[in-house]
């Protein structure tokens, strides 16, 4: 299961997931392709942004250029959120993550939270997995999941099998 960290770079995993299904022998269209991606969520997009910036000010500088070209940004980007962190400044860093950067993640409100998911599926994606922190209130992110995002995905799925 891909990391897909930004979840711009899922188009590109798939796509290397396809490809060694073909050479396995397999038909690609039967491959469940999954991917993992970060998740916060919230009936407010900055809360779900706040929550998150600490993660992606300690993961970030240490994920690779490729993947963060796709939305724009590279290693020098987190330079200096690396420094904060080297220092043990945490907070400092956390605050010095853009909005740029938080497109490492699914982050936001149920509605942008589903773009975000429905751009993965038109990547390839067939199986998502969201990881933490969820969000600022972890059992209000499962509830918004489990009444907004999931119920979605079931109502398309079903559409889509007409």
């Amino acid at each position: 299961m891909p990391m897909i960290t930004p979840p711009e770079s899922a188009r590109t995993m798939a796509a290397h997931v396809r490809a060694g299904a073909k050479r396995a022998g397999r038909d690609p269209d039967e491959v469940d392709i999954a991917g993992c991606a970060w998740l916060s969520i919230s009936e407010s997009a900055s809360e779900a942004a706040t929550i998150l910036r600490p993660m992606i000010a300690y993961f970030g500088p240490h994920l690779e250029d490729h993947a963060l070209a796709e939305i724009g940004l590279g290693r020098g980007d987190f330079a200096p959120l690396k420094a904060l962190v080297d220092t043990g400044d945490l907070d400092a860093a956390a605050a010095a993550v853009t909005e740029p950067m938080l497109r490492l993640a699914i982050v936001g409100t149920p509605d942008e939270v589903i773009q975000r998911i429905e751009g993965l599926a038109q990547s390839g994606i067939t199986h998502v997995n969201l990881g933490g922190p969820l969000g600022p209130d972890p059992e209000e992110a499962i509830r918004l999941v489990g009444r907004c995002v999931i119920p979605h995905f079931r109502t398309s799925e079903r559409a889509s099998n007409r």
